[in-house]
This record gives C-alpha cells, sequence and structure tokens, in this order.
C-alpha cells in the first residue's frame, strides 16, 4: 500500500491520490479531522457458517492497516470495517 500510495515504484503519487479521490476500488471514503480515509473491505465464508473477513485502510498522515479476521466478530456479526474507523476516529487527538 505504501508503494502505490508514496513510492512512485507502481503508479506516481498524484495518479494514486487521484485513484483513492475518484472512489477507484475503493468502497468509502470519509473526511476526518485528521484529513480523508479511504478503506476497502471484505468478506467470505466456505458456506459451512465459517466467515472471514478484512479491511484495507488508507488513513491521513500516510498511515495505512489492514485487518484480517478469521471468524464473525461477536454474536451479530459485526462490521470489521466500522470497528476499524470507530477506533481510529475516537484515538484521533
Amino acid at each position: 500500500m505504501d508503494h502505490v500510495r508514496r513510492k512512485n515504484t507502481i503508479l506516481t503519487v498524484a495518479k494514486a491520490q487521484l485513484l483513492l479521490d475518484s472512489g477507484l476500488g475503493i468502497d468509502r471514503i470519509i473526511n476526518t479531522p485528521a484529513g480523508k480515509m479511504y478503506d476497502k473491505n471484505g468478506s467470505w465464508g466456505d458456506g459451512a457458517g465459517n466467515t472471514e473477513q478484512c479491511v484495507a485502510t488508507f488513513l491521513p498522515g500516510g498511515y495505512e492497516i489492514v485487518v484480517f479476521v478469521n471468524s464473525p466478530i461477536g454474536v451479530g456479526g459485526a462490521s470489521l470495517r466500522n470497528m476499524v474507523k470507530d477506533i481510529y476516529l475516537a484515538n484521533l487527538q
């Protein structure tokens, strides 16, 4: 993710930012007090109740985070993407 966004090894920095701002391959763009947050989530299962999920997030300030979880979150299957967003926003200072 670092090479896509800042290193100019896959795309130029300007093109990478244009793609993010255009929402290409991104599910959600959120304006935060620190800047824009871009994320892409996914989930898959085997049909027998086994679920895996992930979220990749480009954060403001040149940070990225990718989280994989090999099971549903809690009884209701909480959204991993929303958990990452909520924790990030709760910890901005």
